[in-house]
């Protein structure tokens, strides 16, 4: 007997149909959003406004962690605002719906995202962020790439956003690794006498 074969996708249309009753009943009543898969995001998941698509790196357990992140990025669609104080606010509405619902667990681990959105929101000059891209380097001792360790600098920027406020990413990047390579390379050989 075979088994009947389930389309993951609709899977997913059915969580996102059910995140939106639950958490966002007024948003897209007209059903013109949708969820989509790009192994090539340079990110989890991202918000796009302008195509109506929420679109994920790749399909997810569907569980509460995804849950998290589906509601996390259509309160971005509700307020067309990065991690700003209105897209906290309607984050912080669905954890009092999560709560309602008796999701307590959702609830806080929601709360918690704002807490660390609000403390990132500490203003970052220019020097702070190259020198938080030369920490990052050494820290990783030369193994991490540009893009990773824009992602861990920079959070709640997309890679051409912070290229444009951040011009000398890519140089302070190259500059740190060259230093960090030929720092390890010395000290192999150094380490060898």
């Amino acid at each position: 007997m075979k088994s009947k074969k389930i389309d993951i996708t609709d899977v997913f249309q059915d969580l996102f149909q059910n995140i939106r009753n639950d958490f966002f009943p007024r948003w897209d009543k007209d059903n013109i959003w949708r969820l989509n898969f790009d192994p090539y995001l340079p990110a989890i998941a991202r918000c796009m406004n302008k195509e109506k698509v929420i679109i994920f790196q790749s399909i997810r357990e569907p569980n509460e962690e995804f849950d998290q992140l589906l509601i996390h990025e259509i309160a971005h669609a509700v307020t067309n605002d990065r991690h700003g104080k209105k897209w906290q606010n309607r984050f912080l509405n669905a954890a009092k719906k999560a709560e309602s619902l008796g999701r307590k667990s959702l609830a806080k681990s929601i709360r918690e995202e704002v807490k660390l959105y609000q403390a990132m929101a500490q203003p970052m000059n220019a020097k702070m962020i190259y020198e938080a891209i030369q920490d990052t380097v050494w820290e990783s001792e030369g193994k991490a790439s540009y893009d990773t360790v824009i992602a861990h600098v920079i959070v709640g920027l997309y890679p051409d956003e912070i290229e444009r406020r951040y011009k000398k990413c890519r140089r302070v990047y190259d500059e740190a690794l060259k230093d960090c390579m030929e720092y390890f390379e010395e000290k192999d050989e150094y380490d060898e006498l």
